[in-house]
């Protein structure tokens, strides 16, 4: 797949270049996630690079689900982190378009940068809405799109505004398109899936995209609970969904012997755990983690793979004692850097290291969009920019 890449752009001094970016990130006491390989730094190192080039860069972002304006959910704690991670001021407007936001972009100097309010304030971004996207598109010259984690979302600023401005992919998206492209139409075999995580309508198409094709299909952390609720299996108070039991159904019968799960797990005990086997779970207790037998099984079918994709935490990782499983295989899979190894999913990006990060094939910004693409969906913020 070729993209309109920002390569072909002619000059960038003094230009107002909107760029989508996906910083939607963990806030914890207003304090916004900026690990190694997360997304606030991967969106920074393209920001630089126009700064770079003399361009005004106008960032486009969202945080969260606002129904309307939520002042828990403003940008400024991203901005706080772009200041941070670009080691130089960032303007922040608190506005999205009309003239006050478009007299202080006229005021930018060549080479600075701004972020605009959270983009979903205004209702019309989550309805594709054109004249919301004309009026962003007014702020600008030149619209990039580096958002992969959002490109799956048929929104004003990923989807219509590519109607109002030139449009171009960044630098983050073309690398992400390409390795995924590459992943899904010309897998090096034998290739294995490790699926964590909570909902499984998410993962069902790129389960059936895979299942003919891969060896072994790994379900594991909350994802897990909903097989064995379905199966009839005690699964405490952990989390599951009921209303996918069809889902579960239909996998077992798409998969078949593919489909791996947990024969052991671990039940919390506050600060601690309990591994057990899946079918000792008390009516008390939940599930948190995925246990030793289940860690040895993947890891055994990764040492003979050349290609895994994973997407999702294997366990309640909020709680760190509670993410043992997840640590334990990112660690194991830092080490088969001669293989093709794929990362997806907002959770579990914020737990590579910056030792183990650079040794995989690509950490994906998107989670659900990663799945999506993967499956063969077409992605609306993605689609526009495809060559022709």
């Amino acid at each position: 797949m070729t993209l309109r890449s920002y390569k072909d752009v002619e000059g960038w001094n003094g230009k107002r270049v909107l760029v989508r970016c996906d910083l939607n990130v963990q806030v914890i006491d207003g304090i916004a996630e900026t690990s190694p390989y997360g997304r606030i730094r991967r969106s920074c190192e393209f920001i630089e690079w126009l700064s770079a080039h003399g361009a005004k860069v106008i960032v486009i972002a969202h945080l969260g689900r606002p129904g309307g304006v939520d002042e828990s959910l403003r940008m400024k704690p991203v901005h706080t982190a772009l200041e941070y991670v670009l080691g130089r001021k960032v303007h922040y407007i608190g506005a999205l378009v009309g003239s006050g936001a478009k007299e202080m972009i006229d005021n930018m100097n060549a080479g600075d940068v701004a972020l605009l309010e959270n983009v979903r304030f205004d209702s019309r971004e989550i309805e594709n809405d054109a004249t919301f996207a004309k009026e962003l598109g007014e702020l600008g010259d030149i619209y990039i799109n580096n958002a992969f984690g959002a490109s799956h979302r048929n929104h004003s600023s990923t989807a219509a505004i590519q109607s109002e401005l030139p449009s171009y992919a960044g630098a983050l998206l073309e690398q992400e398109v390409s390795v995924l492209s590459e992943v899904r139409d010309h897998p090096k075999q034998p290739l294995i899936l490790l699926m964590g995580g909570l909902k499984i309508k998410t993962k069902i198409g790129v389960i059936d995209e895979f299942a003919p094709h891969a060896e072994k299909i790994f379900v594991a952390g909350a994802l897990a609970n909903t097989f064995f609720a379905q199966e009839g299996k005690e699964v405490g108070i952990s989390a599951f969904n009921k209303d996918e039991f069809f889902e579960v159904e239909t996998l077992h019968k798409t998969c078949g012997e593919k489909l791996i799960l947990p024969s052991d797990v671990c039940v919390g005990l506050g600060d601690s755990v309990k591994c057990i086997s899946v079918d000792k779970v008390q009516k008390d207790e939940e599930m948190v983690d995925i246990g030793e037998e289940m860690i040895s099984a993947f890891l055994e079918a990764a040492e003979s793979a050349n290609t895994i994709i994973w997407n999702g935490p294997l366990g309640k990782c909020e709680t760190e004692a509670y993410c043992k499983g997840t640590e334990r295989v990112l660690d194991a899979l830092s080490k088969m850097n001669e293989k093709t190894i794929v990362l997806g999913g907002g959770d579990t990006i914020p737990l590579i290291t910056e030792s183990q990060g650079h040794t995989f094939t690509l950490i994906s910004t998107g989670g659900g969009a990663m799945l999506k693409f993967l499956a063969g969906e077409s992605l609306p913020g993605i689609e526009p920019l495809i060559a022709s």
